[in-house]
């Protein structure tokens, strides 16, 4: 019997239950106009990605559909588009673009694009064309765009509600990110003010000045830095971004470079000491957020020092914990967060974690913490010993929840000879849970609950007994625990 012979439902089960490939899936959606009609939504249905090795295939699948109906359209949500990744037999730079925007023609209710290496694409004119069309546009990202793209998105996709801009300043700057050229983004943005609601940020200067984004809740920037140094780096946030509730900034760009633990270390503590109080200095004469923020994310304790916040935040995440100097909690009593996230890679890197849970305990309102470890670590050291060592720190706290997720990141770590070895994998921690969490908890009156989640296992979770102690302890069920964790906000960021 042939495939052709089976019912549409027969067939449905067979493709979807399959391990085909994308590709084998397209090849027989191309076969009959039945298969392409059946086929069509499932392909359709998760983001298509496209570079110019690919491409003339998918236009291919959709011209299928347009020469039985003049009328087709593809139910396309989301593309992601690289005009790099080519093979020998690629259709050159030109056709792939001509039959990319001959493709969007087909897409009226696409929701998502992305487009990569657009400097050496397309014309400013020629990506105001294609994007002029996608009205249903919701969500953007243009990446490597110079100054000269200012006008793309001006008057255009009135549905626009989230950004992604990483900018250049020429051609030339593409492969050499480590040089910092920041380039002005609002004039890309101005025609949208009223409307964003997250934005996201490449290699950009700000100032304090000109017109807000009112709209903009959730704001990441990654190589940031402005042009005038009396605001500091918090005045134009302040100004530009009057509502924002969740803030990342990731490489805050200095006069003297890029600001890192090692600024500190090069005997630069004078110069952060500056970069904090022309902020705080700018925030105590303009204003600050007036409701504070519901979350920021920085790359490490020296750039939330510098930030010299004058307003709460209720949860703070910190990818790197280092504190040569003593500045953690300066940095942490600035904001008085409810919540700390902060990772843990290498066993060279537990001494500043301990030193971090040290200003924790001083800080009265930080009773939540999260803490995300790198399986690798424990080719370096037992979780046991690791989970001993975080509880005596917190001896003392005000912390009663702890949250330790175990990634996935499987690379990370390697063995070491010397130091508190006991290699476990992920299995064997999620599988020895419960023990691991009675060591973190032991002795401790102020815990409330503890949790343990292993990525690609599960979730374990204890909570202290009616009785006050944790002799009665209860373990909590894993779909309890997850609705708790969303309750506190405590799920990993």
């Amino acid at each position: 019997m042939r495939i052709s012979d089976l019912n549409d439902d027969v067939v449905f089960c067979i493709v979807t239950q399959s391990l085909l490939p994308r590709t084998d899936l397209s090849v027989l959606s191309r076969t009959c106009h039945r298969f392409h009609q059946l086929l069509s939504p499932i392909l359709l249905k998760q983001p298509v990605w496209l570079n110019r090795s690919n491409l003339a295939s998918f236009a291919s699948f959709v011209q299928a559909g347009s020469l039985r109906d003049a009328a087709f359209s593809v139910p396309l949500r989301s593309i992601n588009f690289d005009v790099l990744p080519n093979s020998p037999d690629s259709p050159t730079m030109e056709e792939s673009v001509s039959l990319f925007s001959e493709l969007l023609k087909y897409t009226p209710h696409l929701t998502e694009l992305v487009i990569h290496d657009i400097v050496r694409a397309f014309t400013p004119e020629r990506l105001r064309n294609i994007l002029v069309s996608l009205r249903s546009l919701q969500t953007v990202t243009l990446c490597e765009l110079t100054s000269n793209y200012s006008r793309v998105l001006s008057d255009i996709c009135p549905n626009l509600k989230t950004i992604v801009l990483a900018l250049v300043v020429d051609e030339s700057h593409i492969d050499f990110h480590a040089v910092f050229s920041p380039v002005d983004p609002r004039p890309f943005l101005q025609s949208h003010s009223p409307s964003i609601t997250k934005l996201v940020l490449y290699q950009v200067i700000l100032d304090a000045s000109g017109t807000p984004f009112p709209g903009v809740v959730d704001l990441q920037i990654s190589d940031y830095g402005v042009s005038d140094a009396d605001t500091g780096f918090t005045g134009p946030l302040v100004h530009l971004f009057p509502n924002v509730e969740r803030v990342q900034l990731l490489s805050l760009q200095s006069d003297q470079g890029v600001i890192t633990p090692s600024f500190l270390h090069s005997g630069s503590l004078q110069a952060a000491t500056d970069l904090r109080s022309t902020c705080t200095r700018w925030q105590d004469t303009h204003g600050t957020w007036a409701n504070g923020l519901r979350h920021i994310e920085v790359g490490s304790l020296v750039d939330l020092y510098c930030l010299g916040l004058r307003c709460h935040v209720a949860r703070v995440k910190i990818w790197f914990p280092s504190d040569p100097i003593g500045i953690a909690h300066t940095a942490l009593a600035d904001v008085r967060p409810r919540c700390l996230q902060f990772s843990i890679f290498r066993l060279r890197e537990i001494e500043d974690v301990l030193q971090l849970l040290a200003a924790v305990s001083q800080i009265r309102s930080l009773d939540h913490l999260v803490i995300d470890v790198s399986p690798g670590l424990f080719h370096e050291l037992s979780p046991f010993w690791l989970l001993i060592q975080l509880r005596n720190e917190l001896l003392g706290s005000y912390v009663t929840h702890i949250l330790v997720h175990v990634n996935d990141n499987v690379d990370e770590g390697v063995p070491s000879i010397n130091g508190p070895t006991a290699s476990m994998c992920s299995a064997d921690i999620y599988t020895r849970a419960e023990e691991l969490l009675e060591r973190l908890v032991y002795g401790n009156s102020t815990l409330h609950r503890v949790f343990l989640d292993v990525k690609g296992f599960g979730l374990r979770a204890l909570e202290r007994g009616s009785n006050g102690d944790w002799e009665g302890r209860l373990e909590i069920q894993e779909v309890d625990a997850r609705r708790i964790l969303a309750a506190e906000d405590m799920l990993l960021l």
